[in-house]
This record gives structure tokens, C-alpha cells and sequence, in this order.
């Protein structure tokens, strides 16, 4: 299994030397990679210490980024499921048919969902500065539990209306 962002520590004789031998491990150009360099080499009398430098791939986009991040979630998670990034509202809205073990991405009432969106609102703000909000979208989950709720409340309201009776709701979330 790949990892959601591939880098490697390499030492060499000089600097050049590592970022080259890691560029080539990567098989990516000198554009495409962030280089941290963790140590310069030092001269001693009997040897002396190599070059060290840490070398990650940098994405071509921000969404292509965040792709492979919910795809390493997901293959952590072992779910298998096929889902598409809509980025066209300056949110990131992972779209998930139904079927495909989606029931395991939405989780008891939604709170695997809920948490998943959550741990990936906050990988989007701290590595892409992302502004917007993450939504997880399961076959249209959402807006049928949305329209659940609408439904009891306004039974509720009916309810109370009709008897003058107080009705106690549980957290409406």
C-alpha cells in the first residue's frame, strides 16, 4: 500500500548527491519535491558524516492532494469504496454511491461520517490551508435523514398543537 505522500531520507558524500540519489528513488524531477536538508556533511579526521536530506513529493494540486489523503483513509480503513471529489463550490465534497460499503463510511447514525469529515477538514486546513469545509456524501444520506427530522418535528408541533401537551425532543443534530 502506497502512503498518502511519499518521501525518503538519503545520505550521501554532498547535499547535490542525496537530493540526486532521492530524486531517483522517487523517479521525480527536482520541480515536483520539497527538499529538507538534515544535515550538511562534515569533514573529520578518520571519515566523517555524510550528507542527510529528506526529500517529499509535492502534489500537483491541492485536490489531487486531498485525493490520495481520502483514499489512504479509506484503505486504512479497509473500505473499499469508489468516490469522486467535487471541488466546485470551494469545498471538498466526497461523493459516495450507494452500495460499495457505504453503510461502513456512514457508521451509527452518521457518526463515522461525522468523524471522517471532521479528521479530513482538519488534514485539509493544516496541509493545503484549505478555507472551505469537507463533506462525506453517501448516496444521498444526508438529505433523507435531514428530511426524517423535518418530518417528526412537524408531527411534534402537530402534537403539541393539538393536545396542549409539552413534547421533549432529543439534540436535533
Amino acid at each position: 500500500m502506497e502512503d498518502w505522500i511519499r518521501s525518503v531520507e538519503v545520505e550521501a558524500p554532498t547535499v547535490e548527491e542525496a537530493i540526486d540519489r532521492a530524486l531517483e528513488q522517487l523517479g521525480r524531477s527536482r520541480d515536483e519535491v520539497e527538499v529538507e536538508v538534515i544535515s550538511e556533511p562534515r569533514k573529520k579526521l578518520f571519515g566523517g558524516q555524510p550528507a542527510r536530506v529528506r526529500v517529499r513529493e509535492k502534489f500537483r494540486s491541492k485536490e489531487e492532494g486531498f485525493r490520495r489523503i481520502v483514499q489512504h483513509i479509506f484503505d486504512l480503513m479497509k473500505i473499499p469504496v469508489p468516490f469522486q471529489l467535487d471541488t466546485s463550490d470551494g469545498d471538498f465534497r466526497i461523493l459516495i454511491e450507494p452500495g460499495h460499503d457505504a453503510g461502513m463510511v456512514i457508521g451509527k447514525y452518521g457518526q463515522t461520517a461525522d468523524a471522517l469529515e471532521h479528521i479530513l477538514w482538519k488534514i485539509a486546513k493544516s496541509q493545503f490551508d484549505h478555507k472551505g469545509r469537507v463533506f462525506i456524501e453517501v448516496g444521498g444520506y444526508r438529505e433523507r435523514q435531514q428530511e426524517k427530522l423535518r418530518r417528526h418535528i412537524q408531527q411534534s408541533i402537530r402534537y403539541v398543537l393539538d393536545t396542549g401537551r409539552w413534547v421533549a425532543l432529543e439534540p436535533l443534530t
